[in-house]
Parts: C-alpha cells; structure tokens; sequence
C-alpha cells in the first residue's frame, strides 16, 4: 500500500505538470504574440509620423510598402490571438483594440490624403490633433492586452504550483496514515 499511495500520488503529480506545462506554454504564446503586435503597431505610427512630417513625398515613397507590410502581419497576428482560447475580458479588450484601431486606420489614411492633396500643414495638424492621441490610445489598449496576458502566465504558474504542493501533501499525508496503521 505504501507503493501504491506513492504511484498514485507520482501519477498525478506528473499530469498536474504536464497540464500547467501546456497551459503555461500557450499563455506564454499569447503574452509572445500580444508583445509582437505591440511592437510592430509602434513601429509603424513612427513610420506614419515620419511620412506625415516629412515635406514632400520622401518618407511616403521610402515607408509606404513597409507599412502595408507591417499592417498585413498586424491583421495576420489579431486573427492568429482571435483564434486562441480567449477569456472574456481578453475578448472585451481585444475588441476595444479593433474599434481603437480602425480609428487610427482611418485617421492615417485622412491625413495621409490631405497632405497628398498639398495641405501639408493640416496634415500635421491632423496628426497632432488627432492621429498622435487616437494612436496613443491604440498602443495603451494593447499594452494592457499584453499584462493581461502576463497576469494571466503568473496566475497559471502559480495555480500549478498550488495544485503541485497539495498533491505532494496528499502523498506525504497517505504514506503517514499507512505507517501509523503499520505501527498501531
């Protein structure tokens, strides 16, 4: 009896790791890609802030394909963090950062357009005004996506070990009540 409380207890110890192991990896995959998201949308507001600034077309012919580029692998990475097992309030912030998003999407696009029609000026004004602030408030909404995604690592770290530990107590707490029954 005392080898099989000691299987029993190993057996188990063995698929609470392998559980928070799984589930750990696929938390860190998400805190991976929320990470990369982020950092590609930072790279291309600076683009599109360089485009805007810049007079003439220099950094529009230079950053144009880069940033087509950049927001195919954006779209590419937000279908891939769609797909994947989401709570519902990563659901409620991933869907912020779409509206926030678009938003910029098409204050880009405005602004770009204005100063491709000579108002260079305005163009700037636009993305003082309103570009800058929109996409400050796109990047925060993903960076919050991203330590929701941290938190969310740690709490499942922590939750193993909590199981773990008790599972180890189980045991040390079975293999106590057969020595003391041996010894009764």
């Amino acid at each position: 009896s005392i080898c099989a409380v000691a299987a029993v207890g190993l057996v188990r110890s063995a698929g609470i790791l392998a559980q928070g192991r799984m589930l750990q990896s696929n938390a860190m995959e998400m805190v991976q890609r929320s990470t990369e998201w982020t950092g590609l949308t930072q790279s291309n507001a600076v683009r599109s802030q360089a485009i805007l600034i810049t007079p003439g077309s220099t950094a529009s012919d230079a950053f144009k394909d880069a940033i087509t580029a950049t927001s195919a692998k954006i779209s590419v990475l937000q279908k891939e963090i769609d797909s994947m097992s989401l709570a519902p309030e990563d659901k409620a912030q991933l869907q912020k950062i779409s509206k926030l998003r678009d938003v910029v999407i098409d204050l880009r696009a405005k602004a770009r357009e204005t100063k491709a029609n000579g108002n260079e000026e305005e163009a700037i004004q636009l993305m003082n005004d309103q570009y800058l602030p929109a996409t400050a408030r796109y990047i925060e909404a993903q960076l919050e996506f991203v330590k929701m995604q941290q938190e969310h690592a740690q709490q499942i770290h922590t939750e193993t070990e909590a199981r773990r530990q008790a599972n180890t107590a189980g045991i040390l707490i079975g293999l106590a009540l057969i020595i003391a029954a041996i010894f009764a």
